[in-house]
């Protein structure tokens, strides 16, 4: 199901839109659990987070299929690192949408409002590094021979 489109492997078009709106969705989450003004979009924020946690799980599905399809024809260095991270980005993705949801809950409760956004901070700087880690070595895998052997 999550294998191609039109002939072509779903997974590199599907982490494009993970790789650039997993990060946004962290810096909006932050935004609207830091900014008391801009909790009451918690529920907007929640639908965008769903979106991107579903994404990151269509992600690792195509990614699955395309490790098969791969490994008929070699066993790229660090397959099994980049397979094995991915694979953390889809709990984290969807802990953002119950994040906005806490975000929701606690708008008007100060001290609770405070923690959630420590938390929210935190999460964030965590998500965004393993999104990047997971994007740097999927582009190492594909594009360092293919570099290192042109000028």
């Amino acid at each position: 199901m999550f294998d191609t489109v039109m002939g072509l492997p779903l997974h590199p078009l599907v982490v494009h839109a993970v790789v650039v709106l997993l990060p946004l969705a962290c810096v909006l989450t932050v935004a609207v659990a830091v900014k008391a003004d801009w909790r009451r979009f918690a529920p907007l924020l929640a639908v965008f987070n769903l979106g991107v946690a579903i994404a990151a799980f269509v992600a690792v599905q195509s990614g699955e299929s395309l490790e098969r399809r791969v490994e008929q024809l070699s066993r790229p260095a660090g397959l099994e690192d980049h397979a094995e991270w991915g694979e953390k980005l889809v709990p984290l993705s969807f802990a953002l949408v119950i994040g906005a949801g806490v975000i929701w809950y606690t708008r008007s409760r100060t001290t609770w409002a405070r923690v959630v956004a420590g938390l929210a901070i935190v999460g964030a700087i965590g998500t965004i590094g393993l999104t990047m880690l997971v994007g740097h070595s999927g582009a190492e895998m594909v594009w360092k021979d293919i570099i290192a052997n042109t000028r």
